[in-house]
């Protein structure tokens, strides 16, 4: 198995995508610490309200302060 560790990231930012009528989209964009570079794959989230799920985050930029990353979601009605 591959190493695990906590990464504390920020949710910014939730944005309503364009859906049908049997489709719902949306996007998530997180804030981490600039000094931690995540690659696009699956991760775990974990929350302390909401628990744990798995995300493709894709890598989105950075800033002065830190790295974003998209969340991207596609729900069928």
């Amino acid at each position: 198995g591959g190493s695990q560790s906590l990464i504390p990231m920020k949710l910014t930012k939730v944005s309503d995508g364009t859906g049908t009528l049997k489709t719902e989209q949306f996007s998530l964009v997180f804030a981490g610490p600039r000094d931690m570079r995540l690659l696009e794959g699956i991760y775990t989230i974990t929350h302390p309200v909401a628990g744990k799920t798995k995300m493709l985050l894709q890598p989105k930029g950075r800033d002065a302060y830190n790295r974003y990353y998209t969340a991207v979601f596609n729900l069928l009605l």
